[in-house]
């Protein structure tokens, strides 16, 4: 190589590391097998273009495509990404296939006076009237008093919802007056019990004078609920 050669050689390579810091200073970077260069972030086509690209160097490709990033992949790997936590399944609940029959009277569950009596309070101070927000309703007193865990779900999912929730505990309903209940027990009932939503089916709290509340009040509590009892 002629002396000539070399110092354009020389001044060649001075200006491709020019570009490629004021590229990097600018959000980009450099792509030393490509005529294009890619931002930091996603790869797209742009106006740095590198007028000293060898064709025999670049190894992959002529230029970057749009693709974002994370899943661009120059050799053409199966790569694929799987979210860590399927949020869903957190905020929502379906029913369970397990009909578990509870066994504990109130008395032996260890009712919390305290609870029970500010989770009435709370839901009380909602009704309005009926108008199928009583889910919503029973969430918001719940989350109200401390006693939640952001779960959600129609009147008849309450009864997972309250299964998971170490707040309160199931009680067996083998001869008991429902209108009798303390305050604060949930009333959970299925699809199509007691003459409730055969979409929905229905939730409450008793407010411990025979009657219960959710967006309106319940001045006749209906048998066939499943019993929730703070603790």
């Amino acid at each position: 190589m002629s002396l000539i050669n070399v110092n354009e050689a020389k001044k060649k390579a001075e200006f491709a590391l020019g570009a490629s810091q004021s590229a990097n200073r600018s959000g980009f970077v450099a792509n030393p097998y490509s005529s294009t260069c890619m931002p930091s972030v996603f790869c797209l086509y742009n106006q740095y273009f590198n007028p000293y690209f060898n064709p025999n160097l670049n190894y992959f490709n002529n230029f970057y495509t749009s693709t974002p990033i994370f899943n661009f992949n120059p050799f053409n790997f199966n790569i694929s990404f799987k979210p860590l936590f399927d949020f869903n399944s957190i905020l929502s609940f379906s029913p369970s296939k397990k009909n578990s029959k509870a066994t504990l009277s109130l008395s032996e569950v260890g009712y919390s006076s305290y609870k029970g009596e500010m989770l009435a309070s709370a839901v009380k101070r909602r009704i309005k009237g009926f108008n199928g927000d009583c889910a919503y309703n029973v969430r918001l007193a719940l989350e109200a008093c401390g006693l939640g865990t952001g779960a959600r779900g129609n009147g008849y999912q309450y009864a997972d919802i309250l299964s998971q929730n170490k707040n309160f505990k199931e009680i067996s309903t083998d001869g008991l007056d429902l209108s009798s209940l303390p305050a604060g027990c949930v009333l959970v009932y299925g699809r199509g019990t007691a003459g409730y939503s055969k979409k929905y089916g229905h939730v409450e709290i008793t407010l411990g004078n025979g009657q219960a509340a959710s967006d309106g009040l319940t001045k006749n509590i209906r048998e066939g609920a499943r019993v929730f009892v703070p603790v």
